[in-house]
């Protein structure tokens, strides 16, 4: 009799432990979950605070380019300049400008970047002038 009393209590302390390991694997799930959704919260929290500041900025930014002067539209062909937009060459006469020209056909016009100039009488010629150096136009 005390033989099957003490395998009694043996099976009953067994599954008493069993049911705290299993309680124990429960708590620990919970826990398990309330890390990761703390863990979300976090990122969600950080990610809303950088989105703030973001979003911060570009108001002032904005703010910034409303209060700013406009810049005034540029003249359209046909309409009157009362402004240069380089003022370093404003107070010189233009024929003296025209007069200092780098090549010697007198181009009425001579575009540096493509190395053309329309000579008097002659259009298409090539100009091989260098900036720095002694130009002239090609024949």
């Amino acid at each position: 009799m005390q033989r099957d009393n003490l395998s009694q209590v043996k099976s009953e302390r067994v599954a008493q432990k069993k049911s705290l390991e299993d309680e124990k694997g429960a708590r620990q799930q919970v826990l398990y979950k309330l890390s990761e959704q703390i863990r979300k919260q976090r990122k969600e929290i950080d990610t809303l605070v950088r989105d703030e500041k973001r979003l911060t900025r570009l108001i002032e930014r904005l703010a910034r380019l409303a209060a700013a002067p406009k810049p005034q539209a540029t003249a359209k062909p046909g309409q009157k300049v009362n402004r240069v937009a380089d003022a370093s060459l404003a107070s010189l006469d233009f024929d003296r400008l025209k007069a200092s020209s780098p090549c010697r056909w007198r181009a009425k016009s001579c575009i540096a970047s493509g190395r053309t100039a329309m000579a008097a009488g002659q259009p298409g010629k090539a100009c091989s002038s260098v900036p720095g150096k002694a130009r002239r136009c090609a024949r």
